[in-house]
Parts: structure tokens; C-alpha cells; sequence
């Protein structure tokens, strides 16, 4: 055989030898004490299917129903013609996978000769020959804890079981978690690729927690904790700020120096009409304003004195005080007891 292409067109006649020859080498299996016998109605109709496969020159399909009755009941038969169909049909990723299977089956004892029709490892060598830099493997692989699943093409992926591919690009559907990504892999020859879920969107940082409140000072030690202060019992003022009262001297001052420069005026218009008899109306104005400016200024002057009563000078309880206000003959008087 060697790395050559097997050429396989049965003739009528070796079909039906061929059938013979697979119902044949599955009688030892099927004879064995197991559940076995019962999948063997199921195996020999997908064997049937394959040789009709054969027959219509099919023989992606053929290599199919093969490997599906080899699989139902292990057959030298099935399995070689799986691999003889699978290579016909140019189907790298099924024949490769079939010469894996070809691992698992017992070498045929020494002495024995095995038929051509049934001798899968010489089938298997040719299969890895011919489709060695063409095929590599993906693998699904699932995050801890996380189930998945994932499917390429028509073919369902099993978490850590590697299919065969073919070389070149594959989109990968894969889920896990309820959402589904699609996933571009890549498959190089003789490697494994292998095609995880996307991670999950990480949730918005929480805000970290206050920092618990640790005891300090004597309490912590285990010593008593000193009493708290005494509240401050001192009498509180209910006098007037004394800011009040300057404010108030400041500007009767200022009335005042006013009101004088006004009366100086007054005086030098008056003597200016005494001597020269002219200027008289201006030395009235200049009269009557006088007159006003200086009632203001003892206006102001009588509420700074009464501001100065209710002043609190000294922070001290609110003094019992009272006081009157007279004016007699003209003048104004005020008085006041404390």
C-alpha cells in the first residue's frame, strides 16, 4: 500500500463477497455475551447503505454509513472500507479520524492473514499519509466551573474531545453562560487549536466599604473614660454689642465737626452783611441750614447716649437699668439708674 491512493471499484460479484466477508468477521463479536447483538440489525443496514453508496459512486456518503456501522458494531470489514471511502472521497478530517480509531483495535494475531478487504492499519497508513499536512485538530475548552458547548459547521464540539479539520479558517459557535459567541479559529497542520468563551463582561466595581470605627484613648486601654464636661451654665447677655455704640459716637462726631464748620460759615456771612449790608439771603440759607444741622446732630447725639445704656460693657448678667428722657427750657435731659 504505502503513501499510494488505493484504488477501489468493486466489481457486482465482490460486493457480495464483501458483505459476506463483513457479516462474517462480526460474527465473533456478535457471538460475545453483551448488548451487542442488539445494535447488529442497525450496524448491517448502515453496512447495506454503504455498499449502495459504492455502488452510486458516493462515497462521501459510503464512507459515512461505514464508519457508522463499524461504530454500531466494530468490523475489520467496515472500518477498512470506511477508510478506503473516506479517501476516495478526499474527506481528510473522516479518514483521519478513522485511522485514530484503527489504534484502538487489536493487531490480528501472528500467523493469521488478513484479508485485503479488512486490513485497516494499511488503510489507516495511507489515510495519515495522504491527509497529514492537510488536517490539524480544535479542541473546546470550557472555563472552570462554567459549562459550555459549541458547534463548527454542521458538527456538535464536546468540551476537551479535539475534532479533525481541515487547514484554513472555521467559525466556531460557541456557548456558555446563556450567551453565544461566534469565534474565528484557525487550524494548522498536524497542530491543535484550541477555542475558549469569550469571558464574561466584568460587573462595575463596588463602592469599598467604610472603614469600621476603632476604639482609641483610655476606653480602648480599658481605663474609665473621663466625664464629660460641665455645661456652661454663665448667664448669657441680652445687652448690645458695643461696636453698636461706637458706630453710632463715630457718626455724631462727624455730624458734629459738620454742623461747627457750618456755624463758622453762618458767623462770616453775618458779618459780612453788617459791614457792607449785602450777602443777606445767603447768611439766612447759611443760618437755616445751621439750625438743621445742629438738631440732627443732638438728635444723634440723644440716641448714642440711650445706645450707650443698653450697651453690654462688660459681658456680664443684663443689668437692671432704667432711665428717662426730659427736655425743659429748651434742653434735653437723660437719665438713667443701673
Amino acid at each position: 500500500m504505502g503513501g499510494q491512493t488505493l484504488r477501489w471499484s468493486p466489481s457486482p460479484s465482490w460486493r457480495a463477497a464483501l458483505l459476506a466477508l463483513g457479516v462474517a468477521l462480526t460474527a465473533p463479536a456478535q457471538a460475545a455475551p453483551a448488548a451487542e447483538p442488539a445494535a447488529a440489525p442497525a450496524a448491517s443496514v448502515a453496512y447495506r447503505k454503504g455498499i449502495a453508496a459504492v455502488n452510486a459512486k458516493d462515497f462521501a456518503a459510503a464512507a459515512k454509513w461505514f464508519a457508522e456501522a463499524d461504530r454500531l458494531l466494530p468490523s475489520p470489514a467496515a472500518l477498512t472500507s470506511a477508510l478506503r471511502a473516506s479517501i476516495r472521497a478526499d474527506d481528510g478530517p473522516l479518514a483521519m479520524e478513522l485511522a485514530e480509531r484503527t489504534e484502538k483495535r487489536a493487531a490480528p494475531k501472528p500467523g493469521v492473514r488478513v484479508p485485503p478487504e479488512a486490513d485497516f492499519r494499511a488503510a489507516a497508513a495511507t489515510a495519515r499519509t495522504t491527509f497529514a499536512a492537510k488536517t490539524g485538530k480544535l479542541k473546546l475548552r470550557c472555563h472552570p466551573k462554567v459549562a459550555c458547548k459549541a458547534k463548527v459547521g454542521d458538527r456538535d464540539m464536546k468540551p476537551d474531545v479535539a475534532l479533525w479539520m481541515g487547514v484554513g479558517k472555521h467559525l466556531v459557535s460557541v456557548t456558555a453562560a446563556g450567551r453565544t459567541d461566534e469565534i474565528k479559529a484557525e487550524v494548522r497542520p498536524g497542530e491543535t487549536t484550541v477555542v475558549e468563551p469569550a469571558p464574561a463582561p466584568m460587573p462595575p466595581p463596588s463602592a469599598p466599604a467604610p472603614p469600621k470605627p476603632t476604639a482609641t484613648g483610655p476606653a480602648a486601654s480599658g481605663a474609665p473614660a473621663p466625664p464629660p464636661p460641665p455645661p456652661d451654665e454663665s448667664p448669657q447677655s441680652d445687652g448690645l454689642s458695643p461696636a453698636w455704640f461706637g458706630v453710632a459716637l463715630g457718626t455724631t462726631a462727624v455730624l458734629g465737626g459738620i454742623t461747627l464748620g457750618s456755624g463758622f460759615d453762618t458767623k462770616a456771612k453775618h458779618d459780612a452783611y453788617l459791614s457792607g449790608g449785602e450777602g443777606l439771603e445767603d447768611g439766612q440759607a447759611a443760618q437755616v441750614r445751621t439750625n438743621m444741622l445742629l438738631g440732627v446732630t443732638g438728635g444723634l447725639a440723644a440716641g448714642t447716649l440711650i445706645l450707650g445704656l443698653f450697651t453690654d460693657w462688660g459681658g456680664s448678667s443684663t443689668p437692671a437699668m432704667s432711665g428717662s428722657l426730659s427736655s425743659e427750657g429748651g434742653q434735653l435731659e437723660l437719665a438713667g439708674w443701673f
